[in-house]
């Protein structure tokens, strides 16, 4: 039976101006991880009439569904501040805590490609945030 995330524990985070120092983004609700690898076309007349091609550069990005806050709290990170790192296009140290009662996770370095909000009456406050990776994602322990 394959392992199942409890939503609860998972939490995405990013580093705030004071390193080493982290701001939860949000609880998830659901997250999909694209990793690519771009092909180069390395075709040439011994090739018998078929295409060839190489392994080139690695690109990823991440999407979240989250509930986010609109208020200022501690320790948090509120809408607001991060439509301000979107729009300034913030390459920003960032982290995925697989059980909030461990310190094992993913880190990297990356930026907000896309936030969409939804915000049905009576009900939490829901974002989508399209992230960008820009480094190679490190699995393990987060205080190693």
């Amino acid at each position: 039976m394959a392992e199942k995330l409890n939503g609860t524990l998972v939490r995405l985070e990013v580093e705030s101006v004071t390193p080493g120092t982290w701001l939860l983004v949000s609880e998830e609700t659901s997250q999909t991880e694209r990793l690519n690898v771009d092909k180069i076309d390395v075709t040439s007349k011994d090739n018998g009439g078929w295409r060839e091609e190489i392994p080139g550069l690695k690109s990823g990005e991440n999407t979240f569904e989250v509930l986010v806050d609109r208020a200022t709290s501690a320790g948090k990170i509120n809408y607001s501040a991060l439509r301000a790192m979107l729009l300034s296009r913030e390459i920003k140290n960032w982290r995925i805590r697989i059980d909030a009662t461990q310190d094992i996770g993913v880190t990297f370095k990356g930026f907000l490609t896309s936030c969409e909000t939804t915000a049905e009456m009576e009900n939490a406050y829901r974002a989508s945030l399209g992230l960008s990776i820009t480094t190679q994602p490190v699995e393990g322990n987060l205080t190693a």
